[in-house]
């Protein structure tokens, strides 16, 4: 198995979490 194919959903995944955290904390910021 390619081991690009199992860990490119992870890095996406990853990238997703810090954009959702990212703009969560940017929110509190701002309120």
């Amino acid at each position: 198995m390619n081991s690009n194919f199992v860990c490119l959903p992870l890095k996406q995944k990853r990238f997703w979490w810090e954009m959702i955290t990212f703009s969560m904390h940017d929110f509190n910021m701002r309120s």
